[in-house]
């Protein structure tokens, strides 16, 4: 009775908010420059892959677009053309997370490798009729991808939530114009609202002038958005000044095109080794300190910064293993170098969100210090460690947070069964690192009056993704969806 009682109470306040929920609604800004992402998808990749929890962790650092790769491609064996969509998991997976859960905006690539030239030998060859050009390919590819988000997410994401189509071509900005051209004019005319985007990388040397005309080409041929890469993780240049000049001249193009769009896509890796010395390239973290020069240099400049590729280099340690392509940037040192990359982006662009930045044996526990919440409330962790037969082991763990010079906190040994040498310790992303009462918007363990509390100071308001715990179900508004979910979870 008392329940049922407490059920109604919510209910009527709840429905008065929403009465009200005009003068509540605030709009938050994401803290984050970087807002857009590409996305690679490997058939080869985890089949435990969770595409929620993936995206969840995006989306909390300000992801709100991706761009899907890749679409289709060309069977060269049997000469036909496959749909990643059609047999694998894992893009229903990302894509379920990006409709679903996070509402981001999609551009699905149209590419259909292994490489544009063995494309244009199989068409010549008349091996996969009726295609007369790759543009054949591309428009065969939408058609095909609209009618699977179609029948898997209805007609209204296709229309709302599908912006447009990365063309995957470009070897260098001024290259390619023609089959853009080509390309974007057959694809437009089949679908004249969704946005056609490129993303060349800077050549070597190229002036000021050069570069404006290319971009201004582009424009010309039907491109909507052009996002050309900074060069700095392909190895092209050091140079930021030059990348400032790169900006400038996209943002100098775009002017003349009202209605076209100019963005960024910086970097977040650095080469290692590059070929033919290292086949495929062996690269790692970029710092903090060149990813903020990267963001300065093209901020003035641009409407959206994007990233490639953020899942290998932003993503949490924990999806750092979920994840097998581009292997050779999977090591224990890299892992640790995301890690510092992923908390110094926090400190810098959103010091209130939490974040692990040192951790150290001391004496029979591991000292864990950074941004961990409030000083007296629990903080959930994971420590990633070796056992004494080498192998990897991870454990969830909560601890109280202590206020000694900055904020730490203690994680006993004898938590980890058979300890050998500590890896890892960081915050787990939102789907695992929450308690398991996803109404427990306070964390103290219990869902009660007091978060129903939180839920109804911010009822209304609106973000980006999981921008304040009220926004339960990660979806950028507190509203009667996280109403729900509290109701659910009341009391225990």
């Amino acid at each position: 009775m008392l329940y049922l009682g407490r059920k109604i109470l919510l209910f009527i306040s709840v429905f008065i908010l929403l009465l009200f929920s005009g003068s509540l609604a605030v709009s938050a800004e994401s803290a984050y420059p970087i807002t857009g992402t590409f996305i690679m998808l490997d058939p080869t990749d985890s089949k435990d892959f969770s595409g929620k929890k993936w995206l969840s962790n995006m989306s909390d650092l300000g992801i709100d677009t991706i761009v899907m790769l890749a679409s289709s491609w060309i069977d060269t064996n049997n000469y036909r053309i496959n749909f990643i969509w059609n047999d694998n998991s894992l893009f229903k997976k990302v894509t379920d997370a990006a409709f679903i859960d996070f509402g981001m905006d999609v551009y699905f690539g149209l590419e259909a490798g292994p490489n544009l030239s063995e494309v244009q030998r199989v068409i010549g060859d008349g091996k996969i009729p009726p295609f007369q050009s790759v543009s054949d390919v591309s428009l065969y590819t939408a058609e095909n991808l609209e009618k699977w988000i179609k029948d898997n997410y209805g007609s209204e994401v296709w229309n709302n939530k599908v912006k447009g189509f990365y063309l995957g071509w470009e070897d260098g900005v001024g290259g390619s114009v023609d089959l853009y051209k080509s390309i974007s004019q057959k694809v437009k005319q089949k679908y004249p609202n969704k946005e056609t985007l490129i993303s060349p990388w800077k050549r070597n040397n190229w002036s000021y002038d050069r570069l404006k005309k290319a971009f201004i080409d582009y424009y010309s041929v039907g491109i909507d958005i052009i996002a050309p890469q900074d060069g700095i993780g392909a190895g092209l240049t050091t140079d930021f000044e030059v990348n400032s000049t790169h900006f400038k001249a996209l943002h100098d193009a775009v002017v003349n095109f009202p209605g076209k769009k100019a963005w960024a896509n910086v970097e977040t890796f650095r080469p290692v080794c590059l070929p033919p010395r290292c086949p495929g390239g062996v690269f790692e973290p970029t710092t903090i300190a060149t990813l903020s020069k990267q963001i300065s240099s093209s901020r003035p400049y641009v409407m959206k910064q994007i990233t490639w590729i953020f899942q290998h280099n932003l993503s949490t340690i924990d999806d750092f293993y979920q994840m097998q392509s581009w292997s050779n940037q999977y090591t224990l040192d890299n892992a640790k170098k995301r890690q510092k990359l992923r908390a110094d982006y926090i400190k810098i662009y959103n010091p209130s969100a939490l974040y692990v930045d040192r951790y150290s044996l001391s004496g029979n526990n591991i000292r864990v210090g950074g941004n961990l919440g409030t000083v007296g409330k629990e903080v959930n962790l994971i420590v990633s460690y070796f056992d004494s037969q080498k192998k990897l082991q991870k454990i969830y763990t909560n601890t109280p947070v202590l206020q000694e010079d900055v904020q730490v906190t203690y994680i006993p040994l004898n938590k980890m069964p058979d300890f050998k040498e500590l890896f890892i310790v960081s915050i787990p992303d939102w789907s695992s690192g929450r308690s398991s009462l996803e109404a427990d918007l306070n964390n103290d363990g219990k869902v009660n009056i007091f978060d129903y509390n939180i839920l109804v100071s911010n009822f209304g308001k609106t973000g980006t993704s999981g921008f304040i715990s009220a926004d339960i179900n990660k979806d950028g508004k507190v509203d009667i969806f996280d109403y729900n979910i509290l109701i659910s979870n009341f009391g225990k």
